[in-house]
């Protein structure tokens, strides 16, 4: 930009700087001004200056290189000056920020596996419902339907949430230790959260085994979460083996019962199986129901 007396005027690029805490001297780090063209720069207060609490003034004078073509240019930033009192305000506000994404996320967690619960009661019941009707396949069907639900639930919950349940965690216990001096190690709920979460015990199954299906002892969070997933399994996969377990043990039964349902009774009827197509067909000649008696 030029003015009346033909010259240029410089820009000046000056970001406001962050906040510092009283009797921190003022640095390149604050003042960090640069221009549009070569020239020197004089800072009003200059660099070593420890500066009072409070809201402040910085100023700055740059003076071209080539003042034939450019004018000199001045800017003004604020800084602010944090007393002790209010850095410690400030901390505990960033850690109870951390606590709240904590639960916040533990919320979550415990909401999915709340309607995971259902899910995976619903799949159960309804299979065994479907299989009572006598529809073998679409039982099974609800059953992978159900695996393939409690299977997504599992990821959500394990690859997602809890992870960033976790990275709140081990930040909020990186604050809790910058913390401890400023606070007489009082403010550690993190830390108790860590440490509470890996006491926790749970049964092996099977026990004396050199492999498992759920593994037992003190476990983590993480490891708690994969075995309450793999308990719902346990039951969908069950469910499942019940069903194709009992559609398989009809089916060698039933053309059994229909053959004895053909066998006369003390008063010399006929009891006539529901199919009259039904074995004994299938049979033997020699083991034929013999003929009525005339």
């Amino acid at each position: 930009m030029s003015n009346e007396n033909g010259k240029a005027t410089p820009t000046i690029t000056w970001p406001t700087p962050a906040d510092v805490v009283n009797g921190t001297p003022l640095s390149a780090t604050q003042l960090n001004a640069t221009a549009s063209v070569g020239g020197a720069f004089i800072y009003i207060p200059a660099a070593g200056t420890v500066l009072e609490t409070g809201t402040r003034q910085l100023c700055v004078t740059f003076t071209p290189t080539d003042a034939t073509k450019y004018n000199t240019a001045t800017k003004t930033v604020s800084i602010d000056v944090l007393g002790k009192t209010d850095l410690l305000q400030l901390k505990l506000e960033i850690w109870k920020k951390i606590i709240d994404v904590q639960q916040h996320f533990n919320d979550v967690s415990l909401t999915l596996r709340s309607v995971a619960i259902p899910v995976l009661v619903g799949s159960i019941g309804g299979a065994g419902y479907a299989f009572l009707q006598g529809h073998a396949l679409l039982a099974l069907a609800v059953v992978a339907g159900g695996v393939l639900a409690w299977g997504g639930f599992f990821l959500m919950d394990r690859f997602w949430y809890h992870e960033f349940l976790r990275a709140a965690v081990e930040h909020g216990k990186d604050v809790e230790t910058i913390l401890q001096n400023d606070f007489g190690g009082i403010i550690r709920l993190s830390w108790a959260i860590s440490n509470a979460s890996q006491s926790v015990k749970l049964p092996r199954w099977p026990k004396g085994k050199d492999w498992y299906i759920l593994r037992g002892g003190t476990k983590t969070s993480k490891h708690r979460l994969e075995y309450f997933y793999r308990l719902g399994l346990i039951a969908l996969l069950g469910t499942g083996a019940v069903i194709v377990s009992g559609a398989l043990l009809d089916t060698f039964w039933k053309p059994v019962s229909t053959y004895v349902s053909l066998v006369w009774n003390a008063q010399g009827t006929l009891t006539l199986p529901p199919d009259p197509l039904a074995p004994p067909h299938w049979l033997p000649r020699q083991l034929q129901p013999p003929s009525p008696p005339q």
